[in-house]
């Protein structure tokens, strides 16, 4: 038995003005917003004015050594030479040798240079102090070409990464500030080292493009 054409569930299919029952309207995807949770960072500026004091009768001084026939070594007394001697202590490049006082206690410190070029050599290596010194108040008793580098230095040197350890109640060791140097300035130029190493330090899985972003807006 014929069936007409038009009424061929094959054809009709197939016709063009048929619809196609594959055929489904388009789906726009719209993307929702991912918001990322931030994770607490560490205050992006650190408190820096501990480190430095503007007056201490009691910081005890360091001195610059080149050689041992510097001139500080000679302003020593008698009981440090011997100290210095029976150490067998040479003024090397960033060695640091604690000095006694007439009660037995620390009465200043040495740090080698190497040469009297070292400012030029090495500008940053009273850096080496802070890692080297027990905590206590300290001043530069050499005549530095930079004070403020030499603090800068100083601050450098007492950084400490601690966002994963408890702290503790240790002592600091603190600068006396050098005449002639800007307290605003070099604990501004510190405070922003301090925060790029903390953003160096930190892992990848603590810091994330959120976290990175609110540290650069503050």
């Amino acid at each position: 038995e014929s069936v007409a054409r038009g009424h061929d569930p094959a054809f009709r299919h197939c016709h063009i003005g048929a619809p196609l029952p594959l055929m489904r309207p388009a789906i726009k995807y719209v993307p929702k917003p991912c918001i990322m949770p931030t994770r607490a960072l560490p205050k992006s500026r650190r408190d820096l004015g501990d480190l430095l004091l503007n007056k201490s009768a009691k910081a005890l001084p360091i001195w610059f050594v080149a050689g041992k026939d510097d001139a500080h070594v000679k302003e020593l007394t008698d009981a440090q030479r011997n100290w210095l001697e029976a150490r067998g202590w040479s003024p090397k490049l960033g060695a640091v040798l604690l000095l006694p006082d007439a009660c037995g206690g620390v009465g200043g410190a040495l740090l080698g240079v190497g040469s009297e070029d070292w400012a030029t050599q090495s500008p940053l290596l009273p850096g080496a102090l802070p890692g080297a010194l027990p905590p206590g108040d300290y001043r530069f008793a050499s005549t530095l070409p930079d004070p403020e580098l030499a603090t800068l230095a100083w601050l450098a040197g007492s950084y400490r990464f601690g966002r994963y350890k408890s702290e503790n109640d240790a002592k600091p060791k603190r600068l006396l500030l050098p005449d002639g140097v800007d307290r605003t300035r070099v604990q501004a130029l510190a405070e922003a080292l301090y925060l790029g190493r903390d953003l160096i330090n930190i892992p990848a899985n603590d810091l994330g493009p959120a976290e990175l972003e609110t540290a650069a807006r503050e």
